[in-house]
């Protein structure tokens, strides 16, 4: 399915937190010195990309999220990620099940959002909602 124009920002970036993700598993099957390295990345990630990935979706996106159910896991998704994240911030002391936890909630996200809330979206917001969503992205930076 093609997406949106508005929301093709938001599915880039998506992409990025899938890498992340990927790092992040492969990383826990590996020595604690690679451990280090994928969560000082995905870190970097974090601060960079990813958290205010998430704040501009919380500003831009949830008030037009329909059903409540969509609008309730949004919310509680991206307060686990918060929470795991402030977690993994000594990169050193992270384990194997910290980073492979870090890395499925992570993934499992993006996923849901690409294939049902961003789809939901996509069906019941009309075209000048959807445009006024990417106009509202485009100003917080995406």
């Amino acid at each position: 399915m093609k997406r949106h124009p508005s929301l093709v920002p938001l599915s880039h970036d998506h992409h990025h937190g899938l890498v992340q993700a990927r790092r992040l598993r492969l990383a826990a099957e590996r020595d604690a010195g690679a451990r280090t390295r994928a969560v000082q990345d995905f870190a970097a990630a974090w601060r960079g990309q990813i958290a205010p990935h998430l704040d501009r979706e919380e500003r831009c996106l949830l008030p037009y999220v329909t059903p409540e159910a969509h609008a309730a896991r949004l919310v509680t998704d991206h307060a686990a990620l918060r929470d795991l994240a402030r977690a993994a911030s000594d990169p050193g002391t992270v384990t194997a099940e910290q980073c492979r936890e870090l890395a499925e909630r992570l993934e499992s996200h993006i996923r849901w959002e690409e294939r049902e809330l961003f789809r939901s979206l996509e069906r019941t917001l009309d075209e000048s909602t959807l445009l006024r969503i990417g106009a509202a992205l485009d100003e917080r930076g995406t």
